[in-house]
């Protein structure tokens, strides 16, 4: 079975996601849709790849991930295809790809030139639909990024956004990238860039610090924690978290994505050169 995953920034009060199914569905009728997540938030580039990133590899080789979080629509910006791992990738030229194949074995990217592909009116506001949903419908049955145009290095793409993460000297100061539908406060930073960083250095005796708030340790699942208490753990993306047993970690320390927290390590030996090589 032919697989389409959608990913945007349109969120579900609107009729936009509805309709770029609707073009899937006339222009790729045997295709299955898979919404991965229509609640990225508005217009950030790295919330989306972040997400993408940890979903595809659970899709079937194949696939076609339709990426549309798009701040400059309208504008001169490009549009790019990528084959990664397996998996076909559709979205603007603005980092998304990029970050969201920075850990693939292998990947290629085109620059899409095709104009003939298109619905015939075009809006400048929703190539959600007008562009990216037909050239999605077009890959999914193609299934070859090597004809939507020439092939380009990944150095000729916008550049993947920088996860936002400051270097402290004696820890690690992070944004809050997205809270989730459980008030769980997600950041960027990932179990393999600390163990890396601060090898030898144990996690229990991690601190992070929210305000004047300061939680110590590391758990293995909510669970572990006491009920109505925060508590810290590495997510299903493998990157830090804070939550709270039972409750809403955002709620609870009155921070949202963008936000920052910080990390300390006790006396650990910064490794700054280790951790900007694995970021």
């Amino acid at each position: 079975m032919k697989i389409i995953t959608l990913t945007t920034d349109f969120g579900l009060n609107d009729e936009y996601v509805g309709v770029m199914k609707g073009v899937l569905a006339c222009r790729a009728p045997e295709a299955r849709v898979i919404d991965i997540c229509h609640a990225i938030a508005p217009q950030n580039i790295l919330d989306a790849a972040e997400m993408v990133a940890g979903a595809y590899g659970y899709f079937p080789e194949g696939t076609v991930h339709l990426i549309v979080v798009d701040p400059g629509v309208g504008s001169g910006r490009g549009m790019v295809a990528a084959e990664a791992d397996g998996h076909l990738f559709v979205a603007p030229d603005n980092g998304l790809l990029p970050a969201i194949t920075k850990k693939a074995k292998r990947a290629r990217f085109v620059r899409i030139t095709r104009d003939d592909i298109a619905l015939e009116k075009s809006s400048t506001t929703f190539h959600g639909r007008d562009l990216f949903s037909p050239l999605a419908a077009h890959l999914v049955i193609h299934e070859k990024i090597d004809a939507l145009g020439p092939e380009v290095s990944l150095f000729d793409l916008t550049e993947a956004p920088e996860p936002p993460i400051e270097f402290l000297q004696n820890g690690i100061r992070v944004q809050v990238t997205r809270v989730d539908r459980f008030g769980n406060i997600i950041t960027p930073l990932s179990r393999k860039t600390i163990t890396k960083t601060y090898a030898g250095i144990s996690l229990d005796d991690m601190v992070v610090e929210i305000g004047q708030n300061k939680i110590k340790g590391l758990l293995r699942c909510y669970a572990d924690g006491k009920m109505g208490e925060p508590l810290v753990l590495f997510g299903s993306r493998e990157t830090l978290e804070v939550a709270v047993n039972g409750g809403d970690a955002s709620k609870y320390f009155d921070i949202s994505a963008g936000d920052w927290l910080t990390i300390r390590f006790g006396n650990a030996q910064k490794k700054m050169k280790n951790l900007l090589k694995c970021l």
